[in-house]
């Protein structure tokens, strides 16, 4: 059976190159095109040439999974007119939102805590990205260290093992719903809604 993989996490697919008596070619040197059945997944190399001696015939790709189904990987080396696949069956991802508040003022950030899990609840190694989306035009995702935006989407690093915080500041009063979803398949989503009110100012004169 196809073994399986979990949406937004990186596997490997081992490579290797086999002569007619089934042994692995060590000075093979030509190149392979690697492609996905699946459009939304990313390879680490989209071609890889082999290096004699170096790589005996063997190399190890890391293929990104982002959409649930049956996804095939396949290396072609179009020299030799010679290319296989190897078979996943990539499990759904699903994304938890927490947040620090569920109203604020008009420039007051609030913070969501985001976690990749599978079906069961558990936290996955997810490595994809995510966007934010709200029909708030002036909302952001802000560094929370430098009160400064950040560009979207936002990768999650290895060492976030499928967690991470974001801060995000709304810029017009009004009931909003925040969505976080995965930047390259936007089915795998969840959302929130928030209050967002006008902020006051007072002005205070001392004799």
């Amino acid at each position: 059976d196809a073994p399986t993989v979990q949406a937004g996490t990186k596997s490997g697919v081992v490579v290797t190159v086999l002569n007619q008596s089934g042994a692995p070619v060590s000075g093979y040197s030509n190149t392979v095109a690697v492609t996905m059945s699946d459009p939304a997944a990313v390879a680490d190399t989209a071609s890889y040439r082999f290096v004699p001696n170096t790589d005996a015939g063997t190399h190890r790709l890391m293929v990104l999974y982002e959409t649930a189904g049956t996804v095939t990987t396949t290396v072609t080396d179009a020299a030799a007119s010679v290319s296989a696949g190897a078979t996943v069956n990539v499990a759904q991802t699903y994304f938890q939102m927490t947040l620090s508040a569920s109203s604020t003022n008009v420039g007051v950030p609030i913070t969501a805590d985001v976690t990749a899990v599978d079906g069961s609840g558990n936290t996955v190694p997810f490595v994809g990205s995510v966007t934010f989306s709200t029909a708030d035009p002036g909302f952001r995702v802000i560094a929370p260290d430098k009160d400064e935006p950040i560009g979207l989407p936002i990768t999650f690093a290895p060492q976030d093992a499928g967690h991470h915080t974001f801060s995000l500041r709304f810029a017009t009063a009004g009931p909003w719903t925040i969505t976080v979803a995965d930047s390259r398949v936007s089915t795998q989503q969840t959302s929130k809604d928030v209050s967002v009110a006008e902020t006051s100012y007072q002005l205070v004169l001392n004799p």
